[in-house]
């Protein structure tokens, strides 16, 4: 299992710098349930998270986390194992530079974290809560 280990969270600080998001209005074309096409449009303005967060993104580890929108509009998300065990489920809030995370299962628990996305927005770096090591994600989807 390979760990990177961020000592001052300078590498955090600098992509935040580097990837300084402007507000813009999006427009996507999205399915529902029923896979008929629905238009959604969001306001990416300083106090929501980048629609980039959405997707499945791969851990250094070989773990799967995807994050999506549930019938109530709440940020969510579940990580899977590479065997496709669940290893942690919940709900995400948040802005542009926190993350805060209300996980459900296999304990309760709320934190934040800081994250941030390198320029091409396929890197997503997560600190992890009360430590300098962050998770690295690439998104494969």
């Amino acid at each position: 299992m390979r760990k990177f280990l961020l000592t001052t969270g300078a590498l955090v600080a600098s992509l935040i710098s580097i990837a300084a998001v402007q507000p813009k209005e999006e427009t996507k074309v999205t399915t529902d349930c029923c896979n008929n096409p629905i238009e959604v449009t969001a306001s990416n303005s300083a106090d929501e998270i980048s629609m980039e967060i959405f997707g499945i993104w791969q851990t250094l580890d070989n773990e799967f986390v995807q994050i999506t929108r549930d019938m109530d509009y709440k940020i969510t998300f579940m990580r899977v194992a590479k065997t496709k065990a669940l290893l942690a489920k919940g709900f995400i809030s948040g802005d542009q530079s926190t993350l805060s995370i209300e996980r459900t299962y296999p304990v309760e628990e709320t934190y934040s974290s800081q994250y941030v996305f390198s320029p091409s927005m396929k890197t997503l770096v997560i600190m992890k809560p009360n430590s300098n090591e962050a998770w690295v994600l690439h998104k494969v989807q």
